[in-house]
């Protein structure tokens, strides 16, 4: 597998594939919806607005109501939040959320 990052965070190893290798379990980086705010976790364009994100961690995720999208309003900065993004991430039933490999903030 070619790997362009690869991350631990406390016993959860995130990958960020290729492009073409991709097609498995990731959001497209290159498709990030412009309204997300700047940090390592993301919501793309095949989002399908399910509200199940918006449910687990609300508090990085949201809609917006004129376009009928959702995207991470606040990056997660403890530990405890990063759990709760990435339990949004594993439970995106279109894959349609991501991170670059770069969550890890606290010690």
């Amino acid at each position: 597998m070619n790997l362009m990052k690869f991350t631990q965070h406390k016993n959860r190893a995130i990958f960020s594939l290729n492009e073409k290798e991709k097609g498995v379990f990731m959001a497209d980086n290159n498709s990030k919806h412009p309204l997300n705010a700047p940090g390592a976790f993301y919501v793309d364009d095949t989002c399908i607005d399910c509200d199940l994100c918006r449910e687990n961690a609300p508090e990085f995720f949201t809609r917006d109501d004129d376009t009928g999208v959702t995207y991470v309003a606040a990056q997660p900065q403890s530990d405890e939040d990063i759990e709760k993004a990435l339990e949004a991430l594993d439970g995106c039933p279109t894959e349609s959320i991501g991170s670059d490999g770069n969550e890890s903030t606290a010690a």
